[in-house]
């Protein structure tokens, strides 16, 4: 595991199929989110990657949780989806269009590695959930919300839904 007692750090990649999360999670899902959001912080400001989009459970521990958080800091992101939600559980595609985008893509896992050309649906329609604060101070997952994604969240969706599922943009040896 790559959490410690205030550190979080990459793991090497692994083909660990993500479990799904459940309202127990979601306490947890939270207190890691804002931890995981320090450690992009980290990368970008000691040059390691010019720009980060998220990161999946997955990459911060071999026995992942179905979740990832969208990095706060992302300008372009917070210019274009200003009220989308940061913690994203659960998510799965459930409907996509034919067309397919040949994207560059880059992955917190392989640092230094050059972008791969990947090829991804241009729309999705996908379903998750995020955690809710409740009027006790506890955490439980939302209801399941259903959206149509495009653009760039669109590749970035499909990027972290391959994490969960073990698959990476790389050729894992």
């Amino acid at each position: 595991m790559a959490i410690k007692k205030d550190k979080i750090t990459i793991v090497p990649p692994h083909k660990n199929i993500s479990r799904p999360a459940n309202d127990n999670d979601a306490k947890l899902i939270v207190e890691l989110s804002e931890r995981m959001d320090k450690l992009m912080d980290d990368l970008i400001i000691a040059g390691v990657f010019s720009e980060i989009f998220a990161l999946h459970h997955s990459q911060i521990v071999s026995r992942p949780i179905n979740f990832f958080v969208i990095y706060k800091n992302n300008q372009r992101l917070n210019e274009k989806y200003p009220d989308f939600p940061r913690v994203i559980v659960n998510p799965k595609i459930i409907d996509h269009t034919n067309q397919l985008l040949i994207k560059g893509e880059g992955c917190l896992s392989f640092p230094g590695k050059p972008h791969a050309e990947v090829n991804r649906w241009n729309k999705i329609l996908c379903e998750y959930q995020i955690p809710v604060l409740q009027d006790d101070g506890s955490y439980t997952l939302s209801d399941i919300h259903c959206e149509n994604i495009t653009g760039v969240l669109s590749q970035m969706f499909q990027h972290e839904i391959d994490h969960a599922n073990g698959i990476y943009i790389y050729k894992l040896k």
